[in-house]
């Protein structure tokens, strides 16, 4: 069974006359608890196309399809969607400066309508698993590069969604903290079974997916 397919999307940009194909029919599917890695240089369009499988952006053509559903951008029940079936880790956390780590965990909770005890409940559950408790009341300031992005998967993992994308979410770590961040990811991926689409262009973390595409020249490539 897939949680996503995507048919002959494109993508174009307009710089001043100049057309920029940065998608072209780009075709793909992902299975429940599949780990895909997309790997491509920098400027390729790898972002541009996570962000059109997370919904946050919409193709030029081409359809998305969620647990067999077509979905649109433009529905006013796509940000519903997102919240329910995505989660999302980018290069950067993105967490919110005024609220603790527990409480930036339990946000997408209470955006769903769950009391905040009850958010708050689940997020510390959350923070037990990955390691973090004592860190609950620490804001986002007080944490170093590793334990944010911790912070940042939590948050997306916590309304336990079928698919989590994550863009470059260890491009700001140094070794040791990328491993461990990584070493989470998996976990997850495991005991959830939720899939996992990785955009990266290190070769470590694409050895380790289950399939892996190049993205290159607008074009996805099946390396594995």
């Amino acid at each position: 069974m897939s949680v996503l397919k995507a048919e002959h999307l494109k993508k174009t940009y307009w710089d001043s006359n100049l057309e920029l194909k940065i998608l072209q029919d780009i075709n793909l599917e992902i299975a429940k608890g599949e780990f895909v890695c997309i790997s491509g240089k920098s400027g390729c369009g790898k972002s541009t196309l996570l962000h059109l499988l997370g919904l946050l952006d919409t193709p030029d053509s081409g359809q998305i399809i969620i647990n067999d559903s077509p979905v649109t951008t433009q529905s006013e029940d796509v940000h519903k969607l997102r919240n329910k079936y995505i989660g999302f880790v980018f290069q950067f956390h993105y967490l919110m400066e005024d609220l603790s780590a527990l409480e930036n965990i339990a946000l997408p909770l209470m955006v769903n309508g769950n009391s905040r005890q009850s958010s708050l409940n689940q997020a510390m559950a959350m923070l037990e698993e990955l390691d973090m408790v004592e860190r609950a009341r620490h804001y986002p300031h007080q944490l170093s590069g590793g334990e944010q992005q911790r912070v940042a998967l939590g948050r997306a993992l916590i309304n336990n969604p079928v698919l989590v994308l994550a863009d470059e979410p260890t491009g700001n770590l140094d070794p040791e903290h990328s491993s461990e961040v990584l070493d989470l990811f998996f976990k997850f991926n495991r005991k959830l079974g939720c899939s996992l689409l990785l955009v990266t262009h290190d070769p470590a973390i694409s050895d380790q997916a289950q399939t892996h595409y190049k993205l290159e020249n607008g074009v996805l490539h099946k390396i594995k």
